[in-house]
Formats: C-alpha cells, sequence, structure tokens
C-alpha cells in the first residue's frame, strides 16, 4: 500500500482517526451521520394499500391533521420545487 500523506495537522484527538490506509483520516461520527442523513425522514414515509404516498408529520398541526396523502406523481413534484436551480445562490438575503 503506498504511503499517503494527509498534511492533517492539529485536529481534536487520537480517536477520531483511522490507520488503516498508513495515514490519519479524520473520521468524525456527527459528520458521517450529517452527510448520510436523507433528504427527508424516511421512517415518517410510508405508501398505502391505493399505492399513494403518505408522509406523518412530526407534531400535528393546530387543526389537527396529523399526516398528508400524496399521489406519487404530486409528491415527487413537491420535492423537485426544493431542488434548486442550476448556478443559483443558495444563500438568500431579505431586507435591509
Amino acid at each position: 500500500m503506498p504511503e499517503i500523506d494527509c498534511k492533517l495537522q492539529n485536529l481534536p484527538s487520537e480517536e477520531h482517526f483511522s490507520r488503516e490506509c498508513n495515514c490519519l483520516c479524520w473520521l468524525d461520527p456527527k459528520f458521517l451521520r450529517y452527510i448520510t442523513r436523507p433528504p427527508i425522514a424516511t421512517k415518517r414515509l410510508s405508501v398505502d394499500g391505493r399505492g399513494r404516498v403518505v408522509y406523518r408529520y412530526k407534531h400535528p398541526f393546530r387543526d389537527g391533521s396529523t399526516h398528508v396523502v400524496l399521489e406519487p406523481l404530486d409528491f415527487i413534484a413537491r420535492l423537485a420545487t426544493l431542488v434548486p436551480r442550476p448556478r443559483m445562490n443558495l444563500a438568500r438575503f431579505h431586507g435591509v
């Protein structure tokens, strides 16, 4: 295995490193959880018997609704609106 120079200095502690590749690689558990997180909570997402998508809310709304039922294409359309346009700045500033 070739020697790899990671050039990592002043990192927190020895427990966050892996020596399996003959170099020090920072493996922060919080960072790994963050980058592997799905865009929506898949535990609250299901499909009913008629093929519709059911998304359960984390907390009930004031009107008492606990979930929303959508047709698959409507669900995909709502997800697609959350994807930013190409070459668009993700930070938006409002006000003065």
